[in-house]
């Protein structure tokens, strides 16, 4: 019987064994269905946005649980047929059994109930089912069909596997990753990447630039969905607007200005972002104040060391071109660069940058008061520069340029004005000639108690003097005085002014209107008084000066007929003026700096008689007639002026 059993069990392996490779195949043709269908979600669900982890891992988990399930009833039903039923089988295949094989495999086991059976039939029958056996091969009688179906199943996973990696093996590869949970992106013909800052300047119009890689169409049109914080997502259009300079393509959305924070995401033919950008703003920096001063050169100092500032209105400088000019603004905001730039006009008329420097950034402090009256220290950012005015060719203004740490800059910088003053020399002024000189208070207009001591066109009495009085002013400070006379047509001659210093404490203040101090009587004489300043600090003194000289006329000459010199006689004239020269040194030795001059006065000489007589003319009331006539004696006394 050993015989038949071994053929039984080589029969009963090969069914067990084709029973399970059907059970393996049907269980990787699940998997395969599932884990295309899992991939198939996962790329569906990646091409409008980014599927989530905890998608992802429910596809996963959901796989796992099926293919275990499916395993498990898969392996529970693969089928091992008894000994009893094969032999069955075998009876029913082979007619020469007839009952010989089911019967002895059953009398033959141990556990066989054989009493009352005569032994020798059982071996009998043994032996012919033994005989019969010897005469087939059972295992012809394997049931192939699990195993064509297997392999059938097999075959499409095959198939369906080697599409898919011929279609796009790295896809395949990246989805089947994705499955593990590994942290791989899903690639794409166009990969769609942001190129707009996260930050930009509240205010602003907003443009949206996406950078798109891979072969795409000029004319396809992208969409952005935008999501403003606590609103509702909006749709906007993103065209083709160019290339980056690596050949990658640019798509755009233009938006109106705004400062509300909002995210976008955009998607262009089969490619999108991979995540939402969120787009901040922060407020642009602002020059919230400007000031300027006007430096003006060290020779306007009398002592020559100092500059002297001048604060320009609105930070609108006039200025000689060679003085310097400090500029200082305040900034809305702390920046990380400003610029200074000085503009002028060329040839053409068109305005362009002179001049470009870097300012110097500060931080300051000072005190404000609250609307409920508190103090407190704020501090403000300022930057600064000077520059100078003498190597620039006709600036017409300067504007200041400031930029954040982000790079953003100050929209519309403040342009102020540059104007050159002409480099005029002093305004000189003649005095009003004064016949008398009255006390003078102080709490009345110098205009008003001078007053009927006028008179114009005073002639000159002969050998007698000529009160000259005048004042001057120049913005760049009086350096000397002299008065300029001519004798009839003869030749001018130059009378320099020496320069006084007073003690105002002995002599009192000076007037600029009559050219004298306070305790000065009306004969008295100052030939150049630079008046101080009356800010030392802020100004330099000598701004302004004057004086009033008695010019004496016995001594002067005229050429006669005959070429030589004789004193001047009744009928002769005298011409004079005063020149007054700044502080600026002359730069050329062909055209010295020339002088600021005064009007001329042209006096002619009369005798006593016709001096009298002339004031008479000139004087219709008997009061002033006589006022006049005591201020001459006066004028024409010896007495001695005090020293200043």
């Amino acid at each position: 019987m050993t015989s038949v059993v071994r053929q039984l069990r080589a029969w009963q392996t090969l069914e067990s064994t084709y029973s399970a490779a059907l059970a393996v195949a049907a269980l990787l043709g699940v998997m395969t269905v599932g884990l295309f269908a899992a991939c198939l979600t996962d790329w569906l669900f990646d091409r409008y946005r980014d599927t989530p982890l905890w998608l992802r891992a429910a596809l996963t988990g959901t796989q796992v649980v099926v293919y275990t399930l499916v395993g498990a009833y898969a392996f529970y039903r693969i089928r091992r047929p008894s000994l009893d039923g094969l032999a069955v089988k075998a009876e029913a295949a082979i007619p020469e059994f007839g009952h010989r094989l089911v019967t002895s495999l059953q009398l033959n086991r141990p556990t066989a109930r054989t009493e009352g059976m005569s032994s020798q039939l059982i071996g009998l029958l043994t032996d012919e089912a033994e005989a019969i056996a010897k005469q087939h091969r059972l295992t012809k009688l394997v049931d192939f069909k699990p195993l064509l179906w297997a392999a059938g199943i097999l075959l499409l996973v095959v198939i369906a596997a080697s599409a898919i990696i011929l279609y796009n093996s790295n896809l395949a590869m990246v989805l089947l990753k994705r499955q593990l949970l590994l942290s791989v992106d899903i690639p794409r013909t166009l990969e769609v990447d942001n190129a707009t800052p996260e930050l930009l300047p509240a205010g602003d119009a907003v443009e949206l630039n996406l950078r798109v890689t891979g072969p795409i169409d000029e004319a396809t049109v992208g969409n952005v969905l935008l999501t403003p914080l606590g609103q509702p997502t909006e749709q906007h259009e993103a065209r083709f607007t160019g290339r980056f300079a690596d050949g990658a393509a640019r798509f755009t959305v233009q938006l109106p200005p705004t400062s509300e924070p909002f995210r976008f995401t955009a998607r262009i033919g089969d490619g999108r972002m991979r995540r939402p950008v969120e787009i901040r703003f922060e407020a642009r920096p602002i020059v919230t104040k400007q000031d300027a001063w006007v430096l003006l050169p060290t020779y306007v100092d009398p002592k020559g060391m100092r500059h002297f500032e001048r604060y320009q209105q609105q930070g609108e400088i006039v200025a000689q071109s060679d003085a310097s000019v400090r500029v200082l603004a305040e900034t809305s905001k702390k920046v990380a660069h400003a610029t200074l730039s000085v503009l002028g006009r060329g040839e053409n008329a068109e305005e362009k940058i002179l001049y470009s420097k870097p300012m110097t950034l500060g931080v300051a402090s000072r005190i404000v008061t609250d609307k409920n009256g508190i103090q407190r220290t704020e501090e403000y950012f300022t930057t600064e520069h000077t520059f100078d005015l003498t190597s620039l060719v006709r600036p017409t203004g300067y504007r200041i340029e400031v930029n954040d740490e982000n790079g953003f800059a100050n929209l519309n910088p403040p342009r102020r004005g540059i104007t050159i003053t002409a480099d005029d020399p002093p305004i000189v002024q003649l005095l009003d000639e004064l016949i008398g000189f009255p006390r003078l208070v102080s709490n009345k207009p110098i205009a008003d108690q001078l007053e009927g001591y006028q008179a114009r066109g005073l002639p000159i009495q002969i050998d007698n003097k000529v009160i000259v009085g005048y004042r001057a002013r120049s913005q760049l400070g009086i350096k000397s005085a002299e008065i300029v006379y001519r004798v009839n047509e003869g030749d001018w001659a130059k009378l320099p002014l020496s320069p006084v210093v007073a003690n105002t404490e002995k002599v009192g203040r000076f007037i600029p209107e009559v050219g004298l101090f306070e305790t000065y009587d009306d004969f008295g004489q100052v030939e150049l008084y630079m008046i101080p300043a009356a800010n030392p600090d802020d100004e330099p003194d000598g701004l302004e000066a004057g004086g009033r000289y008695n010019f004496q006329t016995a001594g002067l000459k005229k050429r006669g007929p005959d070429g030589k010199l004789t004193k001047l006689e009744v009928g002769d004239r005298v011409e004079m003026y005063v020149a007054v020269y700044d502080r600026k040194p002359d730069r050329s030795s062909i055209k010295p700096r020339p002088a600021g001059v005064s009007e001329s006065r042209l006096k002619t000489v009369l005798s006593d008689a016709q001096f009298q007589d002339w004031i008479r003319q000139n004087n219709q009331s008997i009061d002033r007639l006589r006022r006049i006539e005591e201020a001459q004696r006066g004028v024409f006394g010896q007495k001695t002026q005090p020293q200043p």
